[in-house]
């Protein structure tokens, strides 16, 4: 088994001895992805030294993490590597360019970002080593880190071992950057906007952007036209190597960068093609830290964007090229939280169903109701656990009525649409002028037969209430978790085919109200000069009789009710409120 991996040393050797870190600097290596040179002290190295020192004897049971990690990162200090493991780790350093430059001394934990758990922000590493003492002694540290009091909790609390922790050691030229920063491939914050990669940039150590002590340059990428938008930072201090210790510090920047680019056009093109081919080679958004050393760009690490959709979402072959609007406005009310896949898959089954059933009672023809077909089973969408209208469908189904196609007010008064769309929004409504073409008897036809039916609507709603209450007295009775799932089934067919098949009364009350409503604030916009906005709500609101006022009308009358009792009111002023 190898003690020291590096580049010739296969994939399969990084995952299983070098742990997370390492395993991913070997897949960047492998995508000819420009890395600082680096070895790995693997996980083999590790069990030697153990057994040298005799590990297992001087570990002897561990009871208490606060303890124990104190005694275990003694062991380590107090045992140097044999002189044969120290000669191994020379020679490696000079066979890979690393004898006598800085370099970091990173830990890299076997267990380390696996599918199941992480150890992130637990573990040690050494930055700007140089000497074989110093990075000897910074390996030791870090295997020690795997027996921390966090990761010793850590590990006890998800039933981890304790036996055989295993710990790979990162080794890695230190880039003196120049320039460095963060970079990703999509835009993290607005995902719809897919052809931009972001990059952040500043002057000297990454350090800066990544604990949020200084501003960094913002840049707005094209993937495809490499132009660009970039919003300038007032640079004032950058981070870089300390002049004493190891560590970075803080110095005053050159007064001449203080509001210059931080990044010149050969350098944004570099950064594209990197990131592209980033994304490529690993089929995911990426974060990527990198940085420059005067011309030479590295790629320090990077880690997939978990926040943002698979690829395939921005692949027009795969989820087309068109925008979706959603919009929850008016349907919140009925799936006001979280709502789960089966509740959405049988709510989305529902409105296909009951608007398929109220296009045919309209009079819409068949050949026109199949056309459409895809508009009706796609009414609803499913979005982080949230209900939503998709607007687009809804406007289509919406053409099928004659005198509708043009009424973009009323569609929006019904959908309870909040905001006015947006000239880019708009766009995707080219389909409005492309109504379907009903000749003039059928449009008739089809007009009276919606006009009879707001006609008869009171007794088309006595009609349907009955029904449905009939129904759910009946179900109300029923112990549905003493029934097989073959009964369930049928019961569930039931009420489908007498109560979702049905529901007519309420979709053409819809359409009633919908142009009721919409003609009053036509009508209220051009006879009343008013300065009180949405003035046709507050008086439908003042007339009474709608049930979505009726909270706001009883809290008003207990209000009423209170400042009318001395002793109540009394009791509320003089009280607190618990």
């Amino acid at each position: 088994m190898s003690l020291i991996l590096n580049n010739d040393s296969c994939l399969q050797d990084y995952q299983t001895l070098g742990g997370g870190k390492a395993y991913n600097l070997k897949r960047m290596v492998d995508a000819q992805i420009p890395v600082p040179e680096f070895i790995v002290v693997s996980n083999t190295f590790l069990l030697n030294y153990k057994k040298e020192i005799n590990f297992s004897s001087l570990l002897g049971e561990l009871t208490s993490p606060q303890l124990d990690a104190i005694r275990v990162e003694k062991i380590f200090r107090d045992h140097p590597m044999s002189l044969s493991l120290v000669e191994e780790l020379k020679i490696q350093l000079s066979a890979n360019n690393l004898d006598g430059v800085e370099v970091a001394v990173r830990s890299s934990g076997l267990d380390e970002d696996s599918k199941d758990h992480s150890f992130a922000g637990m573990f040690s590493s050494f930055l700007h080593q140089q000497t074989i003492s110093q990075i000897e002694a910074s390996i030791r540290e870090c295997w020690a880190s795997a027996y921390s009091e966090r990761c010793l909790e850590y590990r006890l609390k998800n039933n981890l071992s304790t036996a055989d922790i295993g710990m790979g050691v990162v080794i890695q030229k230190m880039a003196q950057s120049t320039v460095s920063g963060v970079m990703f491939t999509r835009n993290p914050i607005d995902q719809i906007n897919h052809e931009s990669v972001i990059v952040e940039a500043l002057y000297g150590q990454c350090e800066g952007l990544v604990s949020g002590e200084l501003e960094a340059d913002h840049y707005v990428v094209n993937r495809k036209t490499e132009k660009y938008e970039f919003t300038l930072a007032e640079k004032i201090e950058k981070f870089q190597r300390a002049s004493v210790g190891h560590g970075l510090e803080k110095v005053s920047l050159d007064e001449a960068l203080k509001n210059t680019q931080t990044l010149e056009d050969k350098k944004i093109s570099e950064l594209l093609s990197l990131a592209k081919n980033i994304e490529t080679w690993f089929n995911s958004p990426m974060d990527i830290e990198w940085a420059y050393e005067h011309e030479k760009l590295y790629v320090v690490q990077m880690r997939p964007i978990t926040t943002l959709p698979p690829l395939s979402f921005y692949n027009a072959l795969i989820n087309g090229d068109q925008a979706t609007l959603w919009d929850n406005s008016n349907i919140v009310e009925s799936f006001a939280g979280v709502t789960t896949p089966l509740t959405f898959s049988l709510t989305k089954e529902a409105y296909a169903v009951v608007y398929q059933v109220t296009s045919r009672v309209v009079g819409v023809p068949e050949k026109v109701i199949a056309q459409f077909g895809s508009s009706y089973e796609n009414m609803l969408g499913l979005i982080r656990g949230r209900v939503y209208y998709n607007l687009i469908n809804w406007y289509k189904l919406l053409l099928m009525i004659p005198g509708f196609g043009s009424n973009q007010g009323f569609m929006e008064t019904m959908m309870g649409v909040k905001e006015e769309l947006t000239p880019s929004q708009q766009e995707l409504f080219h389909f409005l002028d492309q109504a379907p073409k009903y000749s003039p008897l059928k449009r008739i036809q089809v007009l009276c037969g919606l006009i009879w039916k707001f006609i008869r609507i009171k007794s088309v709603t006595s009609e349907f209430t009955d029904n449905f209450n009939q129904m759910y007295s009946e179900y109300f009775q029923i112990d549905f978790e003493k029934k097989s799932l073959r009964e369930l089934k049928s019961l569930f067919e039931r009420w489908t085919q007498r109560i979702t098949y049905q529901w007519k009364a309420p979709i053409i009350n819809d359409f009633l109200v919908m142009v009721a409503f919409g003609t009053l604030k036509k009508l209220t916009e051009k006879w009343v000069a008013s300065e009180t906005p949405n003035l046709q709500n507050d008086l439908l609101c003042g007339q009474g009789e709608i049930d979505s006022t009726l909270p706001t009308i009883t809290l008003m009358k207990l209000a009423k009710g209170y400042d009318e009792s001395e002793e109540i009111k009394n009791l509320l002023s003089s009280k607190s409120n618990e």
